[in-house]
């Protein structure tokens, strides 16, 4: 018999669990070693004190509910709870109790195994927050996201974008594999096994499938990890569909701008008593506003001149341009100086053919050299502005009928011609840019415009246009340009040649 207790006395006193034997009031009888590195009381300090002396005021009442159990004969196993050492730190345990019984099996008392499960518990609670914010993130995601069983190529979990993608819901995703879900699956299986080969993360661009039959293009990510001992794949599926309408887009309007600035006088040198300057500067890649000039020669003697702006800006307004500028170069060729009939015909071409309220302002000149007489023709295109040399004044032209493309029966009377003088400038602007805004709101005008020009009449017209177009650029600073600005200035010098130019 003492070899026996002998024998359970080392094991007790071996265990890392804390062994305590309890009467079944709840007093203390027997404390083991790993009771004392546990709980931090020496077994001096603790028997025949009350289990209560462990637990937290507010859990008194566990205490009493377990010895309960244990007086009727049912054991406990594994019940966790918060005990105090007696430093005063709180620890998790993991509870079991056993009730102790005589000879004739009568419960005398309790054994409890303590097991400090403090450093398990933070550790469980650790993975928890990381599996909640791992959670959060997943189904948050923007991007779709696939677990896919690497061995079977199933699906085992997705994110909400996944779902919204696809249109399946989280159920019927788990029936799916990976293949299903493209359009060409057999090259799909070779583009994922080139990416578990190590030969790739990223498939290239594939037509994928959603639930109702429509399809979109993706491109998809692929990476590899360990999740709960097995192999998973992560794959990261954007739709790309809208990105490639874009990049079409944006390639078709590159394409549209390179035509457009095609169809702009291109830059020669002529003998002529004129210094012309021009350029257009659009807010999208393409725009509405129209210039367009021509040569004196042996057929037309005039030096032809325009600028024009179709309303809006954009693709709708670039190609009411090009129908313009065609319209203007034939109709110059064929009705050489009558302004009145070139209008007519713009006119009446922009009311039958325009889907839309859209319209034009136009202002056309036509110079001759010889006689220094200048005709014009504004459809509602201002102000342009003229500098008189030799008054040192500058007077604004009227304009002589209603925009383009309003009323097919609309008529357009030249306006009275004018004697040039050496010196003189005409300063031929679209609305973009005295309509043009800064940070705060505040408009350009044509009072700093007409000062700019004032400022700066003895120089060339390509010198001219540089100081109002970097002045413009100074009022505006950071602010967006919100609708396409063209400007020509044409100086008038008998004893200078003509030259052409216009800016890329």
């Amino acid at each position: 018999m003492e070899i026996t207790r002998a024998f359970l006395s080392s094991i007790i006193n071996s265990s890392d669990d804390a062994i305590l034997g309890m009467r079944l009031d709840g007093r203390i009888i027997s404390w083991n070693e790993a009771a004392e590195k546990i709980y931090g009381y020496r077994r001096e300090q603790i028997l025949h004190k009350h289990l209560w002396q462990l637990c937290l005021p507010e859990r008194h009442d566990e205490i009493r509910q377990l010895l309960n159990s244990v007086i009727k004969g049912q054991r406990v196993s594994h019940f966790h709870t918060m005990h105090l050492r007696r430093d005063g730190q709180s620890i998790f345990v993991s509870l079991s109790i056993s009730p102790l019984v005589d000879d004739v099996g009568q419960c005398v008392g309790a054994a409890l195994i303590s097991r400090d499960i403090t450093r398990q518990w933070h550790e469980q609670q650790a993975l928890e927050e990381a599996r909640e914010k791992y959670q959060q993130i997943f189904h948050r995601e923007s991007d779709a996201i696939i677990l896919l069983d690497a061995k079977r190529r199933t699906v085992s979990e997705v994110n909400d974008a996944a779902c919204r993608l696809y249109g399946y819901s989280q159920e019927d995703f788990l029936n799916q594999t990976f293949n299903d879900l493209l359009v060409d699956s057999e090259q799909g299986k070779i583009d994922l096994a080139r990416c578990l080969c190590g030969e790739g993360d990223v498939i290239p661009a594939s037509r994928h499938r959603r639930r109702d039959g429509s399809t979109f293009t993706a491109e998809v990510s692929i990476s590899s990890i360990l999740c709960g001992g097995h192999r998973t794949l992560v794959a990261i599926i954007r739709d790309i569909s809208e990105r490639q309408k874009t990049q079409a887009l944006r390639h078709s309007l590159a394409m549209a701008r390179e035509i457009q600035r095609k169809l702009l006088p291109r830059v020669e040198a002529c003998q002529a008593p004129v210094d012309l300057y021009v350029s257009s500067r659009y807010c999208d890649e393409i725009g509405g506003d129209f210039y367009d000039f021509f040569l004196p020669d042996e057929q037309h003697p005039l030096l032809s001149f325009a600028v024009g702006d179709v309303s809006g800006h954009g693709a709708g307004a670039a190609l009411l341009m090009a129908m313009v500028k065609g319209v203007f170069r034939l109709s110059i060729e064929q009705l050489s100086c009558d302004l009145q009939r070139l209008f007519s015909v713009i006119n009446r071409h922009l009311v039958e053919h325009s889907q839309d309220d859209s319209f034009m302002t136009l202002f056309c000149g036509q110079y001759h050299p010889q006689t220094s007489r200048l005709v014009w023709n504004s459809a509602g295109h201002g102000p342009v502005f003229w500098y008189r040399s030799r008054s040192e004044t500058i007077e604004e032209l009227a304009t002589t009928g209603y925009p383009l493309g309003i009323n097919a029966e609309a008529r357009y009377v030249p306006a009275e011609e004018i004697i040039l003088a050496s010196g003189d400038i005409l300063l031929i602007g679209t609305d973009g840019i005295w309509e043009a805004r800064n940070s705060d709101g505040e408009m350009f005008g044509t009072e700093r415009l007409r000062q700019v020009l004032a400022s700066h009449v003895e120089k060339s017209a390509r010198s001219i246009h540089q100081k109002i177009m970097a002045h413009l650029d100074q009022f505006m600073g950071t602010a967006r340009q919100e609708d396409d600005i063209s400007l020509m200035v044409v100086k008038f010098l008998p004893e200078h040649p003509l030259v052409r130019q216009r800016e890329g």
